[in-house]
């Protein structure tokens, strides 16, 4: 059955339920008691069926109450004005109620969807996510077929545009199909949609702010940067190579086997201050680009200590390996870059003689790496700020404060997680969980026995 049928049915059994009630207390009560029973079920449909089922309620209670009630019983005569009198009120009474019911129904419901479109508003972020929220709620309001158009483009032609004015300029215009009466309401919703996109425009305009500040940021951090801890080994360079290659220059063999060490070491440490830029460069710009394949962890530790062979020289580096071969599917180079990172930082900020400890273990669906050390630590509420760009523990420090950044971009790029904090022994721990799901290819006989 259909809703309306279902509704006038409605109108009809509440009609039935008021004469059964009138019949079980006509005895003990008055005619216009009577009336106002019948008046109370036009109320109630007319709040909750609207204002067709009310007015059949209106109807067929009067003709009830003539029929039931109004003597004679049983027929639809009338001997006394009176009662033609109260069947007009009723009958007046019931339209009016009918009419106000429904009318409140109406704007019960107009309310509910303008309140659900005022939340979606709320919610929406951009131009499309405000456009998508009128197409889907501003029907509903307007109760007829809306859309919101951009401005300058033709509005479709038969509908009503409303433009929605913002800062003074027209941003969008309201396009709206329906009844005539429809302008105050589409006028009164523009107004909405033009607070919504005003939202929208200030969060972009603060957005773009947010990014210039970041951007000048990186640029004064990398002109530091550069004025700093590239020159500083430039100039060492170029002082050591003019020493030795002075026409008059009277230096032991000893002095120049040194200056040509010093030229070295500077070089060596411009070489890792450059590398370690680019890379930056390649993590911010999204450019990392990571090709996994299967490879032992212990290989990849490995690798990274032989990198730094001569810097963890001075250091008593402790390594915990699983027994067996683990194998965790990343890209090689970037993750033994990482580690080569941490090992750096950790040989830095440890004093020699030292520990520096590097573990790893399988776990679950994961590989876990650590590295920890028995330095300084990192300053408490400093967990997180370690891996921004440029921060340094240590301002007096040589280094560009990338190497942690980095890091965490290689660590992200894989899918998994790095977390720093203090270890037990109170200085810094590193802890490394990469993805690593089932399915490792099968290790050749000479790794597996």
């Amino acid at each position: 059955m259909k809703r309306g049928a279902r509704d006038y049915l409605g109108a009809v059994g509440a009609v039935a339920i008021a004469v059964a009630m009138g019949t079980a207390i006509a005895p003990y009560v008055d005619l216009a008691d009577l009336a106002m029973l019948h008046l109370a079920a036009i109320a109630v449909v007319g709040t909750l069926l609207g204002r067709g089922p009310a007015l059949l309620a209106s109807i067929l209670a009067v003709a009830t109450l003539d029929f039931f009630f109004v003597p004679p019983l049983h027929t639809f005569a009338v001997e006394h004005l009176r009662h033609a009198i109260t069947f007009v009120v009723l009958f007046g009474a019931g339209l009016l109620i009918s009419t106000l019911a429904s009318r409140l129904r109406d704007q019960s419901a107009e309310a509910r969807a303008l309140y659900a479109l005022s939340r979606a508003l709320a919610g929406a972020d951009d131009r499309d996510a405000v456009r998508a929220v009128v197409a889907e709620h501003a029907s509903a309001v307007l109760d007829g077929d809306a859309s919101l158009v951009p401005a300058g483009a033709d509005v479709p032609e038969g509908a009503l545009g409303v433009p929605v004015v913002v800062g003074g300029r027209v941003e969008a215009t309201l396009s709206v199909r329906g009844t005539s009466d429809v302008r105050a309401r589409a006028e009164s919703l523009a107004a909405t949609i033009a607070l919504a996109l005003e939202r929208v425009l200030l969060a972009d305009e603060a957005h773009r702010a947010q990014l210039r500040a970041q951007t000048e940021e990186m640029r004064s951090s990398l002109l530091s940067c550069v004025s700093h801890d590239l020159r500083t080994p430039i100039a060492t360079i170029t002082g050591a190579a003019t020493a030795l290659l002075g026409p008059e220059t009277s230096l032991s063999a000893d002095a120049k086997s040194e200056m040509a060490t010093m030229i070295r070491d500077e070089a060596s440490r411009l070489e890792r201050l450059v590398t370690k830029l680019l890379d930056m460069t390649r993590v911010e710009s999204g450019a990392l680009e990571v090709r996994r394949e299967w490879v032992p962890v212990d290989e990849l530790v490995a690798a990274a200590l032989t990198r730094l062979d001569a810097r963890l020289a001075a250091h008593r580096v402790e390594v915990d390996l699983p027994a067996e071969v683990v194998l965790v599917p990343v890209d090689p180079v970037l993750v033994e870059q990482a580690l080569v990172n941490l090992l750096e930082n950790a040989a830095k900020y440890t004093p020699p003689g030292a520990r520096i400890a590097v573990r790893a273990r399988r776990a679950s669906d994961s590989v876990v790496m650590e590295v920890e050390d028995d330095g300084p630590g990192i300053p408490p509420g400093a967990e997180s700020l370690v891996f921004e760009k440029f921060w340094r523990g240590d301002p007096s420090s040589d280094g560009a404060g990338l190497g942690l950044a980095i890091c965490r971009g290689i660590v992200r790029a894989h899918g998994g997680t790095i977390v720093a904090s203090r270890a037990s022994s109170g200085g810094a721990s590193f802890r490394v969980e990469l993805p690593c799901p089932e399915g490792a290819p099968a290790l050749p006989e000479e790794l597996a026995a």
